[in-house]
Order: C-alpha cells, then structure tokens, then sequence
C-alpha cells in the first residue's frame, strides 16, 4: 500500500527508505509502534493487551519479546518501575536512543501498513 501511495515500487521503496533510515521499512515502523507503545505504558492505564491491539501487533508474546530486544526490559516490568515511582531516567538510560519523532508520521504509517 505504501508503494502505491508512494507511486514507487515496492523494490524502489525499500531501497530508498534504507538509504535514508539505515532500517528496512518494517523494521521502521516496528520501532515507532514500540515508541508508541511505551508512551502508552506510561501514560495510560491501558493493560498490555489493549496496548498491543492499539498499536497493531497481534501477539502479546511477541510484543514483550520485541519490547525487551529494543528496551532491555519487559513491558509489564518497565509499567512496574513507573509506577513504583523509579525514575524515568534511571529505566531510559538503559533503552537506545532515538530520535524524536511527530506523532502524525507514526499513526501515517500505521494506518498505511
């Protein structure tokens, strides 16, 4: 669909968004789906399965498998330190750093994928 609405093929799209974002365009938007996901934990009382229905993943166990592989920790444990009052901090300086990205672009791509 991206291609599509790109007006590029699907092989023109990928090779593009690689060169710009050094990712393919899925791994692209799985990034911005975790984003999205922990600002969910953070802010919302969400459970983790509505969070995970949100974003557009279909297994909770490949969420929190992803969610640890990008963050180092566990969704339900990194709602556990919030909400225990740790400090943002102290949980963030171990996550890798991202760039900042504007919410328009993320429900763009979620909506097209």
């Amino acid at each position: 669909m991206l291609s599509r609405k790109s007006g590029l093929s699907p092989k023109k799209l990928q090779l593009g968004f690689k060169l710009l974002y050094s990712k393919t365009v899925n791994e692209y938007v799985r990034q911005l789906k975790l984003e999205v996901s922990r600002d969910y934990l953070k802010n919302t009382d969400l459970t983790i399965s509505e969070i995970v229905y949100l974003i557009g993943i279909k297994s909770r166990s490949y969420f929190s498998k992803i969610f640890s592989e990008a963050y180092g920790i566990l969704p339900t444990e990194y709602r556990r330190h919030l909400k225990c009052g740790e400090s943002i901090n102290s949980i963030v300086n171990s996550m890798p750093q991202g760039h900042i990205r504007v919410y328009i672009q993320v429900i763009i791509i979620i909506v097209f994928i």
